[in-house]
């Protein structure tokens, strides 16, 4: 992956589809979110190129540092363990993201 680039995954959780972001930050860290935030609930983001991602419901920009931080329209957080080139989200974090999602 290089720096701004986001990718989009869908899991199966208890037969619903659940939306997870894998994004790497300008930085190189790998952050691991939900395709949702507290405050917009699951619209989801959009990756708007070098100034990071944008909520797709209220059209706020999200600091790219500060992607997998959480708070305000941030995207909800997600534990996950990054070994090399490889990201695992395990089912667990899964559930415990997408309960913190507003509907």
């Amino acid at each position: 992956m290089q720096p701004g680039e986001l990718r989009r995954y869908v899991a199966q959780l208890h037969g619903q589809p659940v939306r997870f972001l894998i994004y790497k930050k300008p930085n190189g860290k790998i952050a691991t979110v939900m395709d949702a935030c507290a405050i917009c609930g699951s619209v989801g983001f959009y990756n708007n190129g070098s100034q990071g991602i944008t909520c797709k419901n209220c059209n706020a920009p999200v600091n790219p540092q500060t992607v997998g931080e959480g708070g305000g329209c941030n995207p909800i957080p997600l534990v996950a363990d990054v070994n090399g080139n490889t990201v695992t989200v395990s089912e667990l974090e899964l559930s415990n993201g997408a309960s913190k999602i507003k509907e």
